[in-house]
């Protein structure tokens, strides 16, 4: 009977010791400024950092609208494109699955051309209101997506922000670590340049 709780118990501790293993720490920068301090458990967020230090976990409808916007992420891989730690890069996420989800991934084929040893996703004319899980609604007019290697390198679209009339051409370039795991973002939209750095620290 002992034997069988100090088995118990072992087997417990090994449990809780490979999740620690599997616990990461995200912390992103936007030009250099702390911008937030997340917990991940198997690339998967399960809390934010408060500006005390404290986790505060994800709450029920957060949790609900996680599960739509991975779900939706991890397609992409329909469509041949990796994504580790999409909601690192939230919003672009949002983007480029929405409007790739919207077609079928035979349709996506017809719009992509090698480009050496990359390939290139071209989708003009959409003409088509997007609204994303963040309850922002862009009218795209195109997006262009460059992939290697299953990973995205750069993708640009223009579009329409929230009903406005002012037309926005917006690019972003990924830099990636030796894990196919994003660590830095440069933006460019409506000559306005930003950075961000995306840290991962095992827990």
């Amino acid at each position: 009977m002992r034997f069988c709780a100090i088995l118990i118990l072992s087997v417990i501790s090994i449990l809780n010791s490979l999740e620690l293993k599997s616990q990461t720490v995200v912390k992103i920068l936007s030009n250099g400024c702390k911008v937030e301090r997340s917990l991940f458990l198997n690339e998967k967020k399960i809390g934010v950092y408060n500006k005390r230090g404290r986790l505060v976990k994800l709450s029920a409808d957060d949790i609900k609208y996680q599960k739509i916007f991975l779900d939706q992420s991890y397609s992409l891989i329909d469509y041949g494109i990796i994504l580790k730690y999409p909601e690192v890069i939230y919003k672009d996420a949002c983007i480029i699955a929405d409007i790739l989800s919207s077609y079928d991934p035979s349709e996506i084929l017809s719009f992509t051309k090698p480009i050496g040893d990359r390939k290139k996703i071209s989708i003009q004319d959409i003409n088509k209101y997007y609204t994303y899980l963040d309850a922002s609604v862009d009218y795209v007019f195109s997006i262009n997506i460059i992939v290697k290697d299953s990973l995205i390198t750069q993708y640009s679209y223009t579009y329409k922000p929230n009903m406005s009339d002012v037309i926005i051409s917006y690019t972003c370039v990924f830099t990636y670590d030796k894990n196919n795991r994003i660590v830095k973002l440069e933006k460019i939209y409506r000559r306005h340049y930003e950075t961000k750095e995306i840290i991962y620290e095992n827990k």
